[in-house]
């Protein structure tokens, strides 16, 4: 669980607003790194997504970068498993909306703590993970 980062339309950089989300969040994984680093090869996937304002292939170029940011915002606050990234754009809204609609509860990332990679689900329908 952690607090979505709302990231600005087009934008996608983390903001100083938006750090202390993360680092809440980094603070879980630490806590989850301690318990069961030992007993399992943990990696983290970071998955990334936009509204609809604009097209199908800038929104999964943007959500990935999106993803790939948060993704090294971890590793920069010393999070050294394996990190993965991945963008679905508009895919997977989280509120259903229709073209070229700003709605900011659909610029979000989703962050999963594994031993192996998620598999193909609803959030997330495929999987070509890259390695940070």
């Amino acid at each position: 669980p952690h607090e979505d980062v709302e990231f600005e339309s087009g934008k996608w950089n983390v903001r100083q607003s938006e750090a202390p989300k993360i680092d809440a969040t980094l603070a879980l994984l630490t806590e989850k790194l301690r318990r069961y680093g030992g007993l399992v090869r943990l990696q983290l996937f970071v998955v990334g997504y936009t509204d609809t304002v604009g097209s199908k292939v800038s929104n999964r170029e943007l959500s990935e970068k999106r993803a790939r940011s948060i993704a090294a915002y971890f590793r920069r606050s010393g999070i050294r498993l394996p990190i993965y990234y991945q963008g679905f754009g508009e895919d997977v809204l989280a509120v259903k909306t229709p073209d070229e609609t700003d709605e900011a509860k659909n610029r979000r990332a989703v962050y999963i703590l594994a031993g192996s990679p998620p598999e193909s689900q609803a959030s997330i329908p495929r999987a070509a993970w890259k390695r940070l």
